[in-house]
């Protein structure tokens, strides 16, 4: 059997993770946003995508990961919201919404 060079730290355990779940993100979310956050960084570092997660911790880049999660679900909620309103809800004229706009 041979042994492996490097132990993959799983997604969860990565300080960024752990970064974002602090400051309210979902568990899943913030794992499922690390490898599209690490690939944007390996462009701008000239590295891979698993070497920017080995040299990256969330003193450095937690801010900017914070706000990649937040952009992330932004855009899935806005994808879902624009799929549902795709949807005929037998509602002539469309739904109007209400509110002042702040917020």
């Amino acid at each position: 059997a041979k042994a492996k060079a490097k132990v993959k730290v799983p997604a969860v355990e990565h300080s960024l993770v752990t970064f974002a779940i602090s400051n309210g993100v979902g568990p899943s979310h913030a794992a499922a946003s690390l490898p599209s956050f690490a690939s944007s960084w390996a462009v701008l570092m000239e590295v891979t995508p698993r070497e920017v997660l080995n040299s990256v911790s969330a003193e450095g880049l937690g801010t900017e990961f914070l706000q990649h999660c937040v952009a992330s679900l932004s855009l899935q909620e806005f994808r879902e919201s624009q799929s549902q309103k795709s949807q005929p809800d037998g509602e002539p004229g469309g739904v109007s919404g209400g509110g002042d706009g702040s917020g």
